[in-house]
């Protein structure tokens, strides 16, 4: 037979800083102001230093990973 469960009868008495009011003035506190998020940059420049064919992979990998983000994206 399983025990029972304890039970809480009575409500605490910081019940109201539960709930979000003030205790003094029972009223709800005011929101409070989100910080503004900085703006990412939606354009990237790659440099290509060499030429060869190894070399050309990561920027072609960058910038595919870029544009995938709506990102514009220009290889030199």
């Amino acid at each position: 037979m399983p025990a029972p469960h304890a039970t809480l009868d009575v409500m605490p008495q910081n019940a109201e800083d539960l709930l979000g009011r003030d205790t003094i003035t029972g009223t709800q506190p005011q929101p409070q102001l989100q910080p503004q998020v900085p703006q990412t940059a939606k354009r990237l420049a790659i440099i290509a230093a060499h030429g060869t064919l190894d070399a050309a992979y990561p920027p072609f990998i960058l910038a595919t990973a870029a544009a995938a983000m709506d990102m514009d994206v220009t290889i030199f």
